[in-house]
């Protein structure tokens, strides 16, 4: 299969021959070189590809937070160890959220004694449907008038205080509650994972769900907008007795891995903690190569060229933490797609970086595999430039070996 590339006459210029013609696929990329002669992975592990946190701020590492929430559900098993955990609940039942006071003493003093304002939410997990949210969650509507996503199930809880559900937003519950009072709320969520699936043939995985909640304390003017603490968990949500019966095949599942399988999942927890979303780096407090190169650069024009280079060097080693935003657009829909697809991301995190791009499908990726392409070509060649302008020295030196009479 060969890889047809339109470059910039500056790109033509630096890059002349490296990228032309190269009729090969990518996970033949540097086979030819060799048992150990070229790892891309190594080129890419190279400190100027890294985002350095030596010089993040540890304060926060172990901070308590004010508020924790519980859900009373249990977590799958099928879980790798490093993975956000995964909650599956069942369609109309409800579930408690334990609702604790995590505070030291003194903490929060303005709080103390007052009424605090949470804020419930069923969410999407994934990138694709956070952008189309109100569109998703319109065509729901339509498909079910006068349900709605989310309700709290009021004659069970315990120390919330006017609780309400606005009509127009389906997926949003709220109210008050004093921190220093045992507070449950128990809610229900009536939609399932798979009615927001794109293509629906029987027997699809059905997407997950997000559980938000967001504290907030009284302001001067007896509004509650002053925001405290927020945590979220990842759901599935079934049909009746569906989530029992995918705990169960989880479980079995489970028992029939070898032991040395099992110590890369995680147990599975009686109860699921809501976690805090990741902070994100102080962009002034890390060592950027983008900011670096900008710095030096930014006049000259192989400068710019070499920083463009960057960001798609960035971009083709972490497209999982990539933001769409920032990528270039005909690039956005591409990484939403593949950052919202647990099997692309399971296949990132076991193959070579070569051979997980070559694995992506041509007519879905066909930007993100052209950058690709175009990246990794870049390192094959030029070692091969390099390894034969070594011999060719080592040939010319004026100690090698002369024919005499």
């Amino acid at each position: 299969m060969a890889w047809a590339l339109k470059l910039p006459l500056a790109d033509e210029v630096i890059e002349s021959g490296l990228v032309q013609d190269f009729d090969a696929s990518l996970s033949g990329i540097g086979q030819e070189l060799g048992a150990g002669a070229y790892s891309m992975s190594d080129v890419l592990a190279l400190p100027i590809f890294k985002q350095e946190e030596s010089n993040l701020p540890p304060d926060n590492d172990n901070k308590i937070l004010p508020f924790q929430y519980v859900l009373c559900a249990a977590t799958s098993p099928a879980v790798k160890l490093h993975d956000e955990t995964l909650t599956y609940l069942n369609q109309g039942q409800s579930y408690e959220i334990r609702m604790l006071d995590n505070r030291k003493m003194g903490e929060l003093p303005e709080i103390t004694g007052k009424m605090v304002k949470s804020i419930i939410r069923v969410v999407f997990h994934d990138r694709r449907l956070q952008y189309t949210e109100h569109q998703q969650l319109e065509g729901w509507r339509w498909n079910r008038p006068g349900d709605r996503i989310l309700d709290l199930d009021i004659p069970m809880s315990v120390g919330i205080v006017d609780p309400r559900a606005n009509p127009t937003q389906l997926n949003t519950v709220e109210f008050l509650w004093d921190p220093s009072k045992r507070t449950s709320v128990f809610i229900q969520v009536h939609c399932i994972s798979t009615e927001f699936t794109m293509r629906k043939h029987g027997g699809e995985k059905g997407v997950p769900f997000r559980i938000q909640i967001d504290t907030f304390k009284e302001n001067d003017a007896g509004d509650y907008t002053e925001h405290l603490h927020s945590a979220s968990c990842q759901i599935k949500v079934f049909k009746p007795k569906g989530a029992d019966r995918k705990q169960k095949t989880d479980r079995e599942k489970m028992d029939k891995r070898a032991p040395q399988e099992k110590e890369k999942y995680q147990p599975s927890y009686e109860t699921t903690i809501l976690t805090e979303p990741c902070r994100k780096r102080r962009p002034e407090t890390r060592r950027n190569t983008t900011n670096y190169w900008t710095n030096r650069t930014e006049n000259s024009a192989v400068g710019s060229l070499i920083l463009k280079k960057l960001k798609s060097l960035q971009l083709v080693s972490c497209p999982l933490s990539q933001d769409p935003e920032t990528a270039p657009q005909e690039l956005q829909m591409e990484l939403i797609d593949l950052q919202s697809d647990s099997v692309l991301k399971e296949k990132f995190n076991s193959l070579k970086l070569n051979d997980f791009y070559a694995s992506l499908n041509e007519a879905t990726f066909p930007n993100l595999r052209r950058t690709a392409h175009k990246m990794l070509t870049l390192f094959g060649p030029t070692y091969v430039c390099e390894q034969t302008f070594s011999v060719m020295n080592i040939n010319k030196a004026p100690h090698r070996s002369k024919l005499t009479d």
